[in-house]
């Protein structure tokens, strides 16, 4: 599941397991984002916050700062988007197509 930015191999994967230490976050998915009409590509990451939290603009600075921290600065999620849950496959895997078609 690797995906390239600015030159850089990218692994979802890595910066999930970053984004999961956050006290706030349930569960994460990372997946690359293309603007239409640009080369450009991004990292946006899909938090569930933990249920006794509610999606505000703090947590996700708060996020943001615990990220930059973290990992190095290609790494870190340029969007950050909060869903209650995410979409998941008969097997229990994350559905990330189902996140892409959703951006």
């Amino acid at each position: 599941d690797l995906f390239k930015i600015n030159g850089q191999w990218i692994s979802p994967l890595e910066i999930e397991d970053v984004l999961h230490q956050h006290p706030q976050v349930l569960e994460v998915a990372v997946i690359p984002e293309s603007n239409q009409g640009e080369q450009l590509t991004q990292i946006v990451a899909y938090i569930s916050l933990k249920p006794e939290q509610k999606p505000s603009s703090e947590i996700e600075d708060n996020i943001r700062k615990f990220s930059k921290e973290r990992l190095p600065h290609f790494k870190a999620p340029k969007k950050i988007h909060f869903v209650e849950n995410l979409p998941r496959t008969s097997t229990g895997k994350i559905h990330r197509k189902l996140l892409v078609k959703s951006i």
